[in-house]
């Protein structure tokens, strides 16, 4: 394998690292912000927890694009 292809592997294989990475930022911060409204919700009216379906849907959202970019990457990366 010529040192150019290892490279551009490398280069694939990093982008994928990320979107990992990227993947469970997103996971985690969605948990948060969804542990942040129930607890504010707690000894009130359900309004924060009517609200936290808005991000959850968002970061769901972020999470399948993540995953979306990885798979085409994984695909690049099998081709070459």
């Amino acid at each position: 394998m010529n040192e150019k292809k290892l490279k551009h592997l490398e280069f694939i294989q990093g982008v994928i690292n990320r979107l990992g990475n990227n993947s469970f930022l997103v996971k985690s911060w969605c948990v948060t912000i969804i542990a942040a409204l129930t607890a504010l919700s707690s000894g009130t009216k359900d309004e924060y927890l009517i609200i936290a379906y808005f991000p959850v849907f968002v970061f769901w959202l972020l999470d399948s694009y993540c995953l979306w970019q990885e798979r085409l990457f994984r695909e690049l990366y099998d081709e070459v």
